[in-house]
């Protein structure tokens, strides 16, 4: 039987728009809008040995990092420049098709809302005209926002 290594999904593929998610204090459940630089498969760098099956298998689903360029972050070390770093597969996604268009979000839908350069997931409480009060469990927060800042979730 032959096993074949994993590969990036395609959403990780160089300059692919998508958003990262950070889990620091403060920011649990944000997506940062970012573009992938590269992505690379982690690699054992011993040398190869005689390896059983469920090893390979393990092995061909190994994690994948790829490194990121973030839109709205900057450097600490260059302020004039978006930070950049390795991440993750698993907290990279690629950005949600643009599905809102025209419809209306009701009290007790889901919605990820753009706040302070962030997508965050919150739920629409009530809606007056083009305003929608938008409830956050992180961090726990109240908002008004426009029809603009709202995406389906």
């Amino acid at each position: 039987m032959v096993v074949k290594k994993s590969q990036p999904a395609t959403h990780l593929v160089k300059d692919s728009r998508v958003e990262v998610c950070n889990n620091e204090d403060g920011f649990q459940g944000a997506w940062f809008p970012a573009k992938i630089i590269d992505s690379k498969p982690l690699i054992s760098t011993t040398k190869k040995k005689r390896k059983s099956f469920s090893d390979s298998i393990k092995n061909s689903f190994s994690p994948t990092k790829a490194e990121v360029q973030y839109e709205t972050l900057l450097s600490d070390d260059d302020p004039d420049k978006p930070l950049t770093e390795f991440v993750e597969m698993g907290q990279i996604r690629p950005v949600p098709l643009d599905n809102n268009v025209d419809m209306p979000f009701e009290p007790g839908d889901k919605v990820d809302t753009f706040h302070l350069e962030t997508w965050w997931l919150g739920v629409m409480i009530k809606r007056e005209e083009d305003e929608y009060t938008t409830g956050f469990m992180y961090p726990p927060d109240l908002l008004m926002l426009r029809w603009s800042e709202l995406r389906s979730h």
